[in-house]
């Protein structure tokens, strides 16, 4: 053969062999996560409503969208598989100072996905003294095997929320006066169903946020001889409710936790309390009722107990239509998560 020839072919196959260790290379470092920035979308689950819809009220800031540069806490959790521990992410790129990053959203939401685009804003390339912006954000770990994954669990507060952090526990508490409309607006907690991705992933993580409390609207109609003037129209008391739920990380669980206490509302206005269950019997509700011509207190302390367990579950939005009569107070409660199902209470006498 031709001396020329095999020489072409020994550079030929050379070259070849040379582009794939060079392909195999990039495939390996893409597997290992090399460089591998991890990035972020949000979105929020619109609750389920009542047959009512929006009520456009107090309680609705947050109703299927987060405003701009509102912020997200995101906690970035690595595993090697199923079994092994957790490995915080954030504390093992940048050291135990730091735990989480911080995220605010960016320009308007994306109407035909939902999703808002969102910024790091913690750590930056002064917390962690750097000069490359790059080396603030989250990557895999090196220590992540090929067939691992990172789970990250993200918290909304709104602000001037009332929350702390407690070693690996955020303990988050509605105000007790919720009757002017900032108290009501930090009573909505948003957490995410924890979202996962692969090392081999290069899509962004949605981190799509959930309502954890519950919405409740409390309404006074008059029967019975009773007219509007002597509903209650100020005013009311919520009576033997929790309102604090832990969210534990790393696994992102949302517990109602905390003792029972009481909520003052605002007549027409939402409030928010914990998903939890009242037991049949238990003083729920008190309020005042006018006398004639509204002018003043008629009857205090009127007080409402459901005879059957209630149950207030997280996401939804219930409606308590409260009928109020010289005899009676009768109390049907509508959700639409029951297929618009109203539940009618035994007659009260007041």
């Amino acid at each position: 053969m031709n001396r020329n020839i095999i020489n072409i072919l020994w550079a030929l196959l050379i070259l070849q062999m040379t582009a794939c260790s060079a392909d195999e290379e990039q495939k390996s470092g893409i597997a290992n996560g090399k460089d591998r920035i991890i990035r972020f979308t949000a979105s929020v689950s619109a609750p389920v409503y009542s047959k009512e819809g929006f009520t456009r009220a107090w309680a609705d800031e947050y109703n299927d969208r987060l405003p701009i540069n509102a912020t997200i806490f995101v906690y970035l959790y690595a595993y090697n598989d199923a079994e092994s521990p957790a490995l915080n992410v954030a504390t093992d790129q940048f050291g135990n100072s730091i735990t989480r990053f911080t995220y605010a959203t960016q320009s308007e939401v994306d109407v035909a996905s939902g999703r808002s685009p969102l910024a790091q804003t913690y750590p930056t390339v002064s917390d962690i003294s750097s000069n490359d912006p790059e080396d603030a954000l989250p990557k895999f770990p090196a220590s992540l095997s090929n067939d691992g994954y990172v789970e990250a669990v993200a918290i909304f507060l709104p602000e001037d929320a009332n929350a702390n952090m407690s070693g690996e526990t955020l303990t988050f508490t509605a105000p007790a006066d919720q009757t002017t409309q900032a108290s009501v607006i930090k009573a909505d907690l948003l957490t995410n169903e924890v979202s996962s991705t692969s090392k081999t992933s290069t899509a962004a993580i949605n981190l799509d946020m959930r309502h954890r409390m519950c919405k409740v609207l409390v309404q006074f109609t008059p029967t019975e001889g009773l007219t509007q003037e002597n509903m209650p129209n100020f005013t009311y008391l919520v009576e033997n409710v929790k309102t604090e739920l832990s969210v534990s990380l790393p696994s992102g669980t949302v517990t109602t936790t905390g003792s029972t206490g009481n909520v003052n509302a605002m007549v027409g206005e939402p409030f928010f309390i914990a998903p939890q269950t009242i037991a049949a019997g238990t003083e729920l509700l008190k309020f005042n009722l006018r006398n004639i011509g509204g002018t003043a207190t008629g009857i205090k302390n009127v007080t409402l107990k459901p005879t059957t367990n209630l149950e207030f579950r997280e996401g939804v939005y219930y409606v308590l239509n409260v009928s109020v009569g010289v005899r009676y107070i009768n109390l049907t409660t509508t959700i639409k998560d029951w297929t618009g199902e109203t539940i009618i209470f035994d007659k009260k006498l007041l």
